[in-house]
């Protein structure tokens, strides 16, 4: 199973992004500089650099020899004039393969790439990497939400899907609404593998704190229960890519793609 993140860039291009560990979260992963210009590992050293500096220290970003995650150039046949990139996940495995658009590697789609490595999902709506639609005269630079976001990995068990401190009946939901589903940095995807299925649920169920669901739900619950859908790109986003679905694919283009701007 292979499932396929894809930026794109027209007037407003999507982005996906990572996850990592404590430091909450490390991540290793090896350069693969041929096929493209040489600056890549001076990118990447900057992408990586601006998620490592977030303050307290909950990302380790590890270039290594024979990690499994791998950042390279893709094949230039596999990009249309408005893809900057594509990530593919190699189920049942948690290990993507980051690949940049040989003939223009952009700075902020990397970011974006790395934070979905990191165990991020999109966030429509804020500004930032994260953001899904992305202005063309955009920077690469974090913004409060993205780094909130990331230190949210660390506060929060992987189990409390939709962030609110306990694991209980509204993560349940969530995670019955994203079951099934496919694709990078999926919230409802506690094991990292790139679906959503009988393997989170054990993990959910070892998590889970019974009791009654409360008169009022968390805050933004029922828009988390959608999980896999728009925030994500889902299967839909952009089409079939790869032998893999795309998950967060990047269709520009404004309004036809979900909203015009962030």
């Amino acid at each position: 199973m292979n499932n396929v993140n894809r930026w794109r860039r027209l007037k407003w291009p999507f982005l996906a992004v990572l996850t990592l560990g404590s430091l909450a979260f490390a991540l290793d992963y090896r350069i693969d500089p041929e096929g493209g210009p040489d600056t890549l590992r001076a990118r990447i050293g900057r992408a990586a650099t601006a998620w490592t500096d977030v303050p307290g220290g909950v990302v380790g970003l590890t270039e290594t020899k024979d990690a499994p995650n791998r950042v390279g150039y893709g094949d230039g046949t596999r990009f249309g004039p408005d893809t900057f990139s594509l990530t593919v996940q190699k189920g049942p495995d948690p290990a993507a393969d980051v690949l940049l658009n040989p003939t223009e590697p952009n700075d902020r789609a990397l970011t974006h790439e790395l934070g979905l490595l990191a165990g991020l999902s999109p966030t429509p709506g804020t500004k930032g990497v994260m953001n899904p639609a992305i202005p063309p005269e955009s920077n690469a630079e974090l913004s409060p939400a993205d780094e909130e976001a990331l230190r949210a990995l660390a506060a929060f068990v992987r189990e409390d899907i939709n962030q609110d401190g306990v694991v209980d009946f509204y993560d349940l939901a969530a995670f019955g609404s994203a079951f099934g589903e496919t694709g990078v940095s999926l919230p409802a995807d506690i094991d990292k593998n790139g679906v959503v299925n009988r393997a989170d649920l054990e993990l959910l169920e070892a998590a889970y704190t019974f009791g009654a669901p409360s008169e009022t739900a968390p805050e933004d619950a029922l828009a988390e229960a959608s999980l896999g859908g728009d925030a994500s790109g889902g299967t839909g986003s952009g089409g079939v890519a790869s032998r893999g679905t795309v998950s967060g694919g990047t269709v520009s283009g404004g309004a036809a793609s979900g909203g015009a701007g962030g």
